[in-house]
């Protein structure tokens, strides 16, 4: 979350300031920064879904596919 909040500040500064790539094309750096702040939102919400679970008495998700594998369920 801490990240997600930091991306999401470097990109709003860079849409106030204009800030621009250097290159032949320029390109303005708050558009590649907004998708990488998306990414890092997306990844911290869904540890919180997953943490949420977990608290609530539910099993990891990630154990599903270690469970099928030692049960010989695979694929």
């Amino acid at each position: 979350a801490w990240a997600a909040w930091f991306l999401g500040t470097m990109a709003h500064d860079s849409w106030r300031f204009n800030e621009l790539s250097i290159g032949i094309i320029p390109i303005p750096l708050w558009i590649p920064q907004a998708a990488t702040f998306a990414g890092a939102a997306l990844l911290a919400l869904a540890f919180a879904d997953e943490l949420s679970g977990v608290l609530r008495g539910r099993e990891p998700s990630y154990r599903a596919p270690e469970d099928a594998i030692a049960l010989g369920k695979e694929g």
